[in-house]
């Protein structure tokens, strides 16, 4: 767990990940007070997206590339001009950013796309989105999925097993409800 580090090594390193995120933060704070000073922050989409997060300790695990929570979320932000500001918990996937980045800019794409543009969710618009996410990753010959969806979360190891989390109760997914739950494994499968 943790790779052996101390306990005063490990709060360090989580220190420098919060310190690297603050920097990050600062400089898009730098950009955006750039565009304004320039006359073209309202006329201007900005778009924030980043990898997967880290587990940092959670689960005893360090780095991504897992499929709990903690892994698979990235921070996205979209600022539209004239579209007022609020938070979207509608699940959206990392593919569905270039549709959107699409769509904003009038543009269509030359070939058939995966993802799916969340403009409609933006601005408020879309009842009918989605409601999963599916998250693959490969840890040596393994490829683990993972299907999210509001309230759920349903992790397919292949011959190492299956995890299901009840993520409204158990949101750091700790306990595993697979097998007291053979129904709801089977229709999220």
């Amino acid at each position: 767990a943790n790779f052996n580090l101390s306990e005063e090594d490990t709060r360090e390193a989580i220190r420098a990940y919060y310190a690297c995120i603050s920097l990050v933060d600062e400089q898009v704070g730098r950009l955006v007070e750039a565009l304004k000073e320039k006359g073209l922050y309202n006329n201007t989409i900005i778009i924030f997206v980043s990898d997967h997060g880290y587990q940092l300790g959670a689960h005893e695990l360090w780095f991504k590339n897992y499929l709990f929570h903690e892994s698979v979320i990235a921070p996205l932000i979209f600022r539209v001009p004239q579209v007022s500001p609020k938070r979207i918990g509608e699940v959206v996937e990392l593919l569905d950013v270039y549709p959107s980045m699409l769509e904003l800019a009038g543009l269509e794409s030359a070939t058939k796309l995966e993802g799916k543009s969340f403009v409609g969710l933006i601005k408020a618009e879309d009842p009918q989105w989605k409601d999963f996410a599916i998250v693959e990753c490969k840890r040596g010959d393994l490829i683990g999925k993972a299907l999210y969806l509001q309230g759920w979360s349903l992790i397919d190891w292949s011959e190492r097993g299956i995890e299901l989390y009840d993520l409204k109760n158990d949101p750091y997914q700790l306990s595993n409800l697979a097998q007291q739950h053979p129904q709801k494994v089977q229709e999220l499968q």
